[in-house]
């Protein structure tokens, strides 16, 4: 049986100079404006991926607890952090936290355990959790996916027949993005049939050709990623494409050389510091 992969952190940086989000949260709310913003950093390390849904009584009720703070000054806080870009602000709306930064610094834990990064949850897909499940499904609603299942296989049928005109048109259309990909990304690939089936069960999805152009020019400047990892294959993976096309290329960082000896540098739930990351 295959290891499970853990999903969450034990330590994360902890810069040992202030940034503004740090310095505006300790001149409004004192020491609980600072202990809130450390606390919620440990939490987010212990939670799979690092989204918190706090639209969840449970989890609100324990972060509450944890910050030693009441409800509304949680929410004027977290409200705060969303303003200043702390944590994501169209998430947030949501009641959903995720602190992109936070994701930034602690990614070679992941490469280093061979792990995939945590990736931001879609702003539009607000009935999933942090683990992927719905939150809403009726019996009603599996049905119309039943049946949406069966009419998406029937649809796909043609993606393996090459004499058809359907599979004509989504090869044009696979071969100008796989030109995007090379010219973009600089690899050498092919619009073999895998790549046209990959391309078409996208298509069939209802993503556009722009769009996934799109997740081509985000994805070249993720210094994650090496030139292996530009194929339709992985850029246009199922599961991961919808957060690819929410990413902003501008919040990439370089990769951190000097966090990774003890995948970090301070323990979660040990540490009541200054600001973290400049960015913010």
């Amino acid at each position: 049986m295959a290891r499970h992969k853990k999903l969450t952190v034990d330590y994360f940086p902890h810069s040992c100079t202030h940034g503004r989000t740090m310095q505006i949260i300790k001149t409004k709310y004192g020491n609980n404006g600072r202990a809130f913003w450390w606390t919620l950093l440990e939490i987010i390390g212990k939670t799979d991926n690092h989204i918190y849904d706090t639209s969840d009584s449970l989890k609100w009720e324990f972060l509450v607890s944890e910050t030693l703070v009441d409800d509304i000054t949680a929410t004027e806080i977290l409200d705060l952090l969303a303003k200043l870009e702390a944590i994501d602000t169209e998430l947030w709306e949501n009641k959903i936290i995720w602190c992109q930064h936070f994701v930034d610094g602690i990614a070679d834990v992941y490469r280093k355990r061979g792990a995939e990064i945590p990736l931001r949850p879609p702003s539009c897909d607000r009935n999933s959790t942090s683990k992927g499940q719905s939150v809403t499904e009726t019996p009603q609603s599996k049905v119309k996916e039943s049946k949406g299942k069966e009419r998406k296989e029937t649809n796909m049928a043609f993606l393996t027949a090459p004499h058809t005109k359907e599979y004509q048109e989504v090869k044009e259309i696979a071969t100008r993005v796989i030109e995007h990909i090379k010219k973009v990304c600089h690899v050498s690939i092919t619009a073999h049939p895998q790549a046209i089936y990959i391309i078409g069960e996208r298509l069939l999805d209802g993503y556009t050709e722009r769009q996934l152009c799109q997740v081509v020019n985000t994805k070249s400047k993720d210094p994650r990623l090496g030139k292996n990892d530009m194929s339709p294959k992985t850029l246009f993976n199922k599961e991961k494409i919808g957060f690819y096309l929410d990413e902003n290329p501008n919040n990439y960082d370089k990769p951190k050389e000097n966090i990774t000896q003890h995948e970090g540098v301070h323990p979660v739930g040990d540490i009541l510091g200054d600001d973290y990351g400049q960015p913010f």
